[in-house]
């Protein structure tokens, strides 16, 4: 009678336990069909996502990637009244499924208010900034890290600036 105890109470325990886990282990795996090559995979997709620094501080991003290029729009707030967009164009030199490496044509504008004469943060004058530079792109596992430097025009600092974010971007296609 214990012995068939036993039994019942292991029955039961891998019913409830192994056999859901087993059933949700299936549901997550990929289907059976053989993965599309690397290259394939790697090489058209679209994501969205959230970055930290250039135009604004705090910035919401898309990018399209083809196989040799990518695309990529940036537009964001900050404080002292920061706002700002910025377009990238990346050529490609490393591109494999995880991992995109390339060197980026970089322009954008953005406007800020400086302090005013009595220094009250963001009740200055407004000034509209336009830049252009050139930049490396790293995109590795959804994470983006770009840096380069821009020139401006308009109320743009007379030398060189330098351009940086980094984010993370969910793929969507």
């Amino acid at each position: 009678m214990a012995t068939e105890r036993r039994w019942a109470v292991a029955a039961a325990t891998f019913l409830t336990v192994a056999w859901p886990a087993a059933g949700l282990a299936q549901r997550l795996e990929p289907d059976s069909a053989p993965p599309p090559p690397a290259e394939a995979h790697a090489s058209h997709f679209l994501t969205v996502g959230v970055a930290a620094g250039s135009p604004g501080y705090a910035n919401v991003t898309t990018s399209y990637f083809f196989s040799r290029a990518a695309l990529r729009l940036t537009a964001g707030a900050g404080g002292r009244g920061r706002s700002g967009v910025q377009g990238d164009l990346v050529w490609r030199f490393v591109r494999e499924s995880n991992l995109s490496v390339g060197a980026a044509l970089v322009g954008g504008t953005f406007t800020s208010r400086e302090p005013s004469a009595d220094n009250v943060a963001g009740t200055g004058d407004l000034q509209r900034q336009l830049y252009v530079g050139a930049a490396l792109d790293v995109f590795y596992r959804g994470f983006h890290l770009q840096t380069g430097l821009a020139h401006g025009f308009r109320d743009y600092p007379p030398n060189r600036q330098l351009l940086s974010q980094f984010g993370y971007e969910w793929r969507i296609r």
